[in-house]
């Protein structure tokens, strides 16, 4: 983990995860590497890259701009931070009018599961006694992890079929 991973702390924190929340990648399903792969970060480059077609999840782009009122956005992706993915990431952030104040992606080289990476950055955010008010995701390992360091969880799925 590069740079600061500081997060305001005038306001409750809303950590919000995009693919499968957000966004609705189902249409790159068939790049998903071989499980064999699954843990060699580059063999992700292409289903990641390919995240500037994805449609918009409406109802929770609509529910977590609601959020933003209250809540400081953090979205928290295990999407790899390389320039073509970062910048089609962005780039449908705003296309879509996503509220949200920070940004967290997996480091280039970081082949660890999404809810090792991502209790990661829990541990940083705890560290710098951010209140943690909230977790959306899809990935029951990660509402797991959320759980057990006590944040309230919002566990979506059925968006992408």
């Amino acid at each position: 983990m590069t740079g600061p991973v500081t997060l305001s702390n005038k306001r409750p924190v809303a950590i919000v995860d995009i693919d499968g929340c957000l966004a609705n990648n189902r249409h790159r399903d068939e790049l998903i590497p071989p499980k064999w792969a699954w843990h060699i970060c580059k063999a992700w480059n292409e289903y990641n890259e390919a995240c500037g077609y994805d449609k918009p999840i409406k109802p929770l782009i609509t529910y977590v701009n609601a959020l933003a009122d209250t809540h400081h956005i953090a979205l928290l992706t295990a999407r790899t931070k390389t320039d073509v993915c970062e910048g089609a990431t962005l780039s449908w952030l705003r296309v879509h009018g996503v509220r949200y104040n920070r940004l967290f992606m997996r480091e280039p080289g970081d082949n660890s599961p999404s809810h090792e990476l991502k209790e990661r950055y829990v541990k940083h955010f705890l560290a710098a006694e951010a209140d943690l008010a909230l977790a959306i995701d899809d990935e029951q390992a990660n509402i797991d992890m959320f759980k057990s360091h006590n944040i309230p969880t919002l566990h979506v799925g059925g968006f992408n079929g």
